[in-house]
């Protein structure tokens, strides 16, 4: 190991892994990236199969926190939203987006909310006032997905 300019010691393997972490980061911001947040592993799984498949990137998040913090982290170019998370939910994420200056660098990043069942009028009027794109219902095929 060698002294580094602070005066502590340089472990190589350490300096590799904040050297491959750094490069993953980079090239995460580069490449056109989809992040899903969706507590569902399998739905992340299918999903990222076919996001795979194209041009773009993937990262899965399975709570609302950790799709906040993946979001300022990646800057991804569109966002899929699950409406029914636990612990922060869907909209209270999207309020966060909205709301919340700590995220103004991501606040215009395009959201889709994935739901599995109907919503009334008055709460996707809401949604879109908080700055949803779209609604994509749940299941969805891939070629929907593609589409979108």
């Amino acid at each position: 190991m060698q002294p580094s300019d602070t005066g502590t010691l340089d472990d190589p393997l350490a300096a590799n892994v904040r050297a491959s972490t750094q490069e993953a980061e980079q090239r995460a911001k580069t490449v056109r990236t989809i992040l899903m947040i969706d507590a569902d592993s399998d739905n992340r799984d299918r999903t990222g199969r076919v996001i795979r498949n194209t041009s773009y990137a993937f990262l899965g998040a399975g709570s609302g926190e950790e799709g906040l913090e993946l979001l300022l982290r990646f800057r991804p170019e569109l966002v899929l939203l699950d409406y029914d998370l636990p612990g922060m939910n869907g909209v209270e994420v999207l309020q966060e987006l909205a709301g919340n200056p700590y995220y103004k660098p991501v606040s215009e990043t395009p959201v889709i909310m994935l739901a599995s069942h109907q919503m009334g009028e008055a709460n996707r009027a809401r949604l879109f006032q908080l700055g949803l794109r779209m609604f994509l219902e749940k299941p969805f095929a891939g070629r929907e997905l593609l589409n979108v």
